[in-house]
């Protein structure tokens, strides 16, 4: 039996997967990463990882216990061509990996040893006269096509691979040749919006970023640049896919206030982590926003629309408590269903309920006044101080007491316009 293996790494070690499951290491120099070896004997019965441990124990002579370490001794192995798919028989399983192991050339050579049989066996079914010879020479010609064009089948995605090494080289090149002469932006932005590969376009939206937030370039000039790349719809594209040119661009401060004088609603405002990026940039933004820091966000459509404003959910608080409106970096933000009965005004006291219930419990004792004393939420109370069991329940009971929703509904309400908040798992 014959078994072709695709070498990949775990722990900092070569290894197989005969059944993509259980691993086997190497003993003695290892194949190179990424390349397939060849396990061939007629002690080999099976493609499972066990029928493999069983072949090794058959070869060295030593029993495995279930928890050592499967090794694969350099004698046992040999390193695999392409031919060695035509007749292993596990090659349906693996073939799916010859791209990353073999270049074109070995391709073409492939072809021109094996195409040329198939080709002779669709003639023998051909001219075969016999009903059931012609039958056992359209499987053969079945079983022989199915193994040569599966595995040039990956042709196309070696070349692929290859066309965009070849690429991502060439670019390079002419990004450290930019580099080596004096700054022209206009020149790089002309090669920048035509990069394709991903280390190129980093590499030069960091120069890019780094020359344009030089401290002698004037805020004017500054945005004077990015205007000129936002009506570039191949650069205003690339600069999308380059975080490194958001990240140096980010520390000349550049997303100061840009909105004054304004009455903003912020009622469906949702607090997320500001990011550097042309919408954060071309946005409405009320107070200095700091990427990485939260901020209510109002979106819209229309980038020029969507607005920022410097803080946290507890801005709307502040206009809850001061009537529906709070003044705060010249502008004056307002929650107007903060009125009693109002969606806005029941979320607010549901996350002011849950807080008291767990820091001062003792301060919901007003909430609790109209319930009879034998009430569960009189005894939650008494315990909550030393209890977080007992201070969920006191918040679930006020919330669904006063507002009169479902406690965990009510909270995902209120958190569902708390993003920057959320837990990432």
């Amino acid at each position: 039996m014959k078994l072709v293996l695709y070498v990949d790494m775990y722990g900092g070690r070569q290894m197989v997967r005969p059944d993509w499951q259980s691993m086997v290491f190497f003993s003695g120099k290892p194949p190179a990463e990424t390349t397939f070896i060849v396990l061939e004997s007629k002690r080999l019965h099976g493609t499972s990882a066990d029928a493999v441990k069983r072949f090794i124990e058959e070869e060295t002579g030593r029993k495995l216990e279930v928890r050592d370490v499967v090794e694969l001794p350099e004698a046992l192995w040999r390193p695999a061509t392409l031919d060695d798919f035509i007749d292993a028989h596990n090659a349906a399983m693996v073939t799916w990996y010859v791209q990353e192991a073999f270049p074109v050339e070995s391709f073409a050579g492939f072809a021109e040893r094996w195409v040329p049989s198939v080709v002779e066996a669709t003639r023998r079914v051909l001219a075969e006269a016999e009903p059931k010879l012609r039958l056992r020479a359209y499987r053969k010609l079945e079983e022989r096509a199915e193994r040569v064009y599966a595995t040039l089948a990956r042709t196309s995605a070696r070349a692929t691979k290859e066309r965009e090494r070849l690429a991502e080289r060439l670019e390079l090149e002419a990004v450290d040749e930019l580099g080596k002469r004096p700054p022209e932006l206009e020149r790089w932005a002309e090669l920048f919006a035509e990069l394709g590969s991903w280390p190129a376009i980093y590499r030069l939206g960091d120069m890019l970023a780094t020359e344009l937030c030089r401290a002698e370039r004037t805020d004017e000039e500054l945005n004077e640049w990015m205007e000129r790349f936002w009506g570039d719809v191949r650069m205003r594209d690339q600069l999308r896919k380059a975080p490194g040119f958001w990240r140096t661009f980010e520390r000349r401060s550049p997303y100061r206030a840009n909105v004054r004088g304004e009455t903003i609603d912020i009622t469906n405002a949702v607090e997320q982590k500001a990011a550097s990026g042309w919408e954060l940039w071309r946005g409405r933004r009320v107070g200095r926003i700091v990427p990485g820091r939260n901020a209510l966000v109002i979106a819209s459509s229309d980038p020029r629309k969507t607005t920022f404003v410097r803080g946290e959910r507890r801005l709307k608080h502040a206009a809850g408590r001061g009537g529906g409106e709070v003044r705060r970096f010249g502008c004056t933000l307002t929650v107007p269903g903060s009125s009693e009965g109002s969606l806005s005004r029941a979320l607010l006291e549901v996350e002011r309920i849950e807080t008291l219930a767990n820091v001062a419990p003792a301060s919901l004792s007003s909430e609790l006044a109209k319930l009879p004393s034998s009430h569960l939420a009189h005894r939650a109370l008494e315990l909550a101080p030393n209890d977080p069991r007992q201070a969920r329940i006191l918040a679930d009971l006020v919330i669904e007491y006063s507002v009169g929703i479902d406690a965990d509904v009510a909270r995902a309400l209120a958190r569902a316009q708390s993003v920057g908040n959320k837990r990432r798992r």
